[in-house]
């Protein structure tokens, strides 16, 4: 299996739905490369806290839909799908994730123009002037 980030679609016709260990509601998505195809399995669990994650791979994939017994355009989208092998209980296992579809909350959220502030406070730059060049190549 080739390691690395590709472009890969779900197949619909490949998705199970179970149970994790722990009694969550889980989906089995079948994920297959766009190019040179290659398929791992990505798995999807509906806890109280993985739920909002689920829904946006699942989004991201193209699904539109609200109700999960109606997965029209889960195979839509390529997305980033990230391919490894890990093991487990002494044997390689093929891994994949869907990359794309993920938020994060800051802990601390602050506003921009507040964040602008305190940049240019521990930096240095002038908000909202001209901005000095830090020396780095790409930055002209």
């Amino acid at each position: 299996m080739r390691v690395g980030i590709f472009p890969a679609k779900a197949v619909k016709d490949a998705i199970q739905f179970g149970e994790t260990s722990g009694g969550y509601p889980q989906m089995a998505v079948v994920m297959r490369t766009v190019d040179e195809p290659q398929e791992s399995t990505t798995f999807l669990i509906f806890s109280p806290d993985s739920a909002p994650y689920s829904f946006d791979r699942l989004r991201a994939l193209g699904w539109k839909g609200a109700d999960l017994n109606d997965l029209t355009g889960i195979d839509t989208n390529a997305v980033a799908t990230r391919y490894w092998v890990e093991e487990y209980q002494g044997k390689p296992q093929n891994k994949c994730e869907i990359m794309g579809g993920s938020r994060v909350t800051l802990s601390k959220p602050m506003d921009q123009k507040s964040f602008a502030a305190r940049v240019a406070a521990l930096t240095g730059q002038p908000v909202g002037g001209t901005q000095k060049s830090s020396g780095v190549p790409w930055e002209k």
